[in-house]
């Protein structure tokens, strides 16, 4: 049996059984229990709901309704195997890990192989179970009416992969050509035969979409959520009592000035750090939340965009430009209040076509600063 995976999460296995996030599973499981029904509470996890969504759900709750942490004996499947997930696709199994963990996190802040793909011959290194999709993944959803075939799914995303892996261009010039590429799935609900060639135009209106993602997040409730999963940022984005004062602070503060003092400077050498949790984003997005590929790319980038609003936060907060293991708190932190809220958000649109000239790629600026 083939069992793929993020390179980056490579012999992750051993750490995780002393990872953080695990201290928080009983209380997870007593979340869970008070909102499932009693016939399903102990049922696999192959006839529950898909498990990184209730897991993810029970873990949340627990953290916001602050519940005690309890025995971590008496925690039951599908919530023991936190927060490891695997599923079962036509080419074999795939695994992917929740960026709740500090563990995962870390390892992503710390790889050198930001969009690689491994495999595994035979199985993973310890004992999962897999959900197997009612449809067996044989198609894949682009709307809730349309679908594509698994191989075409496939191969859109490598196609992604390859983008975000392309060190050639600027990082935000790699997410407009991921964003063009989706926009034209969304209008043709089919693989493009090729992806849109990345131009000026294209890449501003990308990045005026990204800006304005950023400017949209409400900050009272970015910084209440925040406050509610602290325990699981608390090592990486320190969230002390007055720390949090001032992280609402800040959120409401001016982000784009913020993002150009703590952020921009360190931009290049935070790099590797953001591509190796997009590259891992971008290989289980949208099957790692049971979404349909538009809905599941609409969060993917609005995660981004609130991440980048919190990595300015933060860089207020604690005085200093941001780490590599705290941009991906940051960055792993906006995609979970995004999921979390489970609101209706609006994707990227091609502009439109025409005849004027465009401006040239290389009279543009591509680095997060032309955001602010």
């Amino acid at each position: 049996m083939q069992v793929l995976f993020m390179a980056a999460l490579d012999g992750i296995s051993g750490e995780l059984e002393t990872c953080p996030s695990r201290s928080w599973l009983p209380a997870a499981q007593e979340a869970w229990d008070a909102n499932t029904p009693a016939d399903r509470r102990r049922k696999k996890p192959s006839e529950v709901p898909f498990p990184p969504v209730a897991a993810e759900l029970a873990v949340r709750t627990a953290l916001t309704d602050g519940l005690p942490v309890g025995d971590i004996n008496d925690v039951q499947e599908p919530l023991s195997a936190f927060p490891v997930w695997a599923w079962a696709t036509p080419d074999g199994v795939e695994v992917g890990m929740s960026t709740l963990s500090p563990v995962v996190r870390g390892r992503l802040a710390a790889t050198d192989e930001p969009a690689t793909v491994a495999h595994a011959e035979g199985g993973w290194r310890t004992p999962l179970a897999v959900f197997r999709f009612r449809d067996g993944l044989e198609e894949v959803r682009i709307t809730p009416r349309t679908r594509m075939p698994w191989e075409d799914f496939r191969t859109l995303r490598d196609m992604v992969l390859d983008a975000i892996a392309d060190r050639r261009q600027p990082l935000l010039a790699r997410m407009a050509e991921i964003a063009g590429l989706l926009a034209t799935l969304a209008n043709e609900r089919a693989l493009p035969s090729a992806a849109p060639a990345i131009n000026g135009r294209l890449f501003l209106a990308w990045r005026g979409f990204l800006e304005a993602r950023v400017a949209a997040g409400d900050a009272a409730e970015l910084a209440a959520f925040a406050f509610a999963v602290a325990p699981l940022f608390k090592n990486d984005l320190a969230l002390d009592s007055d720390a949090q004062s001032r992280l609402a602070v800040a959120l409401a503060g001016d982000w784009r000035a913020d993002l150009k003092t703590w952020v921009v400077p360190a931009e290049r050498a935070l790099a590797e750090a953001i591509e190796g949790y997009l590259g891992a984003r971008l290989f289980h997005v949208p099957l790692d939340r049971h979404l349909t590929i538009i809905r599941g790319y609409a969060e993917f980038f609005d995660g981004f965009a609130i991440g980048l609003r919190y990595a300015a936060a933060f860089g207020a907060v604690h005085g200093h430009v941001l780490t590599g293991t705290q941009i991906v708190a940051a960055l792993a932190l906006g995609e979970h209040a995004v999921a979390a809220a489970d609101r209706a958000l609006p994707t990227f649109q091609l502009p439109r076509p025409s005849h004027d000239r465009g401006p040239h790629m290389a009279d543009l600026d591509m680095t997060l600063e032309s955001i602010c």
